[in-house]
């Protein structure tokens, strides 16, 4: 089991005025835009105008070279077949030698633990998550590279031409450097799901519900941290994200049957404080809630 990440901060976004993300190429409806990849809101979306390879590209300039090492775009329309390939370059448009290419990998990849699921289940052969299973659920693009990848600018590629949309959509774009404690999260950790659905029961005793969508959290703790690394990282991250920042959180980059379960865009529910148990060593909570 590897260590938790924490990503922040976005470097797709202009979270500052020294430099000034910006995004072209492939085909995209104006009323939709790339743009809208920087939009924190997920209802906010990109589409491209048609789902051929041509139109549903895109590159990043992050207007300066950039440590990343995690890649997410946690709500999109991408079929079951689609594919996609992530590669960085210090050179403008020219992805030929690039720093870091990922090759073609599947979007829907292997969920399923094998003999998790009952004979007759639609994933039972293939393992992967069915359209009907991911109905309603946050499933993210999720990529994480082995180690930073530094570099300016960056080409995402789809190859997602059986799309039944007839184009491709994405809500917003995460790539960040990723916190890995040097110290994992505590025994104990909690990870869950939470809902503002409210319920009313009337006179003849039948319950009425207005369904909102359930949201996964997460409570942590990482315990006894140098502290040079509590006050870089984890103090410093208080600081950048406070209550609306986004970040992403992955508890497990090696577990990939269930990454998707098990990371997702998040914002800190509640702020918290660092306390010194010991000297040179600090501890720190997070509680995190899932952005839908």
């Amino acid at each position: 089991m590897a260590n938790v990440i924490l990503g922040f901060p976005n470097y797709s976004d202009a979270y500052s005025t020294i430099y000034t993300p910006s995004f072209s190429g492939g085909s995209w409806e104006a009323g939709l835009p790339l743009s809208n990849l920087q939009v924190p809101q997920l209802a906010d979306v990109a589409r491209s105008t048609n789902d051929t390879n041509a139109s549903t590209k895109f590159e990043v300039n992050l207007d300066v070279q950039r440590a990343v090492r995690v890649f997410v775009i946690p709500k999109h329309n991408l079929s079951t077949a689609a594919q996609y390939r992530i590669r960085g370059s210090n050179t403008a448009g020219v992805f030929t030698s690039p720093v870091y290419d990922t090759g073609w990998l599947d979007v829907w990849g292997v969920v399923y633990p094998p003999f998790t699921l009952p004979w007759g289940h639609p994933s039972w052969w293939t393992l992967q998550l069915s359209a009907e299973d991911a109905e309603g659920y946050n499933i993210g693009l999720i990529h994480v590279a082995p180690d930073d990848q530094i570099a300016q600018y960056w080409l995402f590629e789809f190859d997602d031409t059986t799309n039944p949309d007839g184009y491709v959509e994405l809500a917003r774009l995460h790539m960040s450097q990723g916190w890995q404690p040097s110290i994992n999260a505590s025994y104990g950790l909690q990870i869950g799901w939470e809902t503002d659905t409210t319920s009313e029961r009337s006179l003849g005793s039948v319950d009425y519900f207005d369904r909102r969508d359930p949201r996964r959290v997460v409570q942590m703790q990482f315990d006894n941290l140098p502290i040079d690394e509590v006050m870089v990282q984890a103090f410093e991250a208080y600081r950048r994200l406070g209550l609306d920042v986004q970040l992403v959180f992955i508890l497990d980059p090696d577990d990939t049957a269930n990454l998707h379960r098990r990371s997702f865009l998040a914002t800190i529910k509640k702020m918290s404080s660092i306390t010194y148990p010991y000297v040179g060593r600090g501890s720190v909570p997070f509680e995190l809630k899932e952005v839908l």
